[in-house]
């Protein structure tokens, strides 16, 4: 996960690890990464993924040790705060950084903090179009009401086992 500090991350990342259950009550500033596993089942199947999910820091301050630990990553997770229009605009630099170093990424758009709409700067025109341009699937949640906070995980799962499977089967097929 990547995005500005304070964008919400580690609440997402920690409500979702925690099937919703746990919700940080005060902001903890992330410190480099934190990481943590959490499998998803496959729909109709009985495949899941494990994620390996780093919650990268997105204070300033720490840049350059979380840019060295961004390659090799198969899917990238860009927060951003719906009540902070600068969050979104961040979020380029991040992609920018993330793709370069991951030339070929699936990846999801969230904007974190849906349940304070009577602060909301970003709507959803907007956060929409900037993931259509980058090739991403926007998701808005709320980690605070555990609110769809499964649903850009759960994507990106039925994402990743998709392309193991059709590689998979280039494999088998050059056996």
């Amino acid at each position: 996960l990547t995005g500005e500090a304070t964008a919400g991350k580690s609440a997402l990342v920690q409500s979702f690890h925690s099937d919703g259950s746990h919700f940080p009550k005060a902001y903890s500033m992330t410190t480099e990464v934190e990481i943590l596993t959490k499998a998803i089942a496959i729909p109709d199947s009985n495949d899941s993924v494990e994620f390996l999910l780093y919650d990268f820091a997105g204070n300033a301050a720490f840049r350059d040790a979380v840019e060295a630990r961004l390659d090799n990553m198969g899917a990238l997770v860009l927060v951003y705060d719906v009540t902070q229009k600068d969050s979104l605009e961040a979020a380029e630099a991040w992609l920018t950084t993330f793709a370069k170093l991951n030339p070929t990424f699936l990846g999801v758009l969230v904007g974190t903090k849906a349940d304070l709409t009577a602060r909301r700067e970003v709507d959803e025109e907007t956060a929409v179009a900037f993931a259509e341009k980058h090739d991403l699937q926007h998701f808005t949640v709320s980690a605070k009401d555990s609110e769809g906070i499964e649903d850009p995980f759960a994507h990106l799962a039925q994402q990743l086992s998709k392309v193991y499977k059709e590689k998979l089967a280039l494999f088998e097929a050059m056996a």
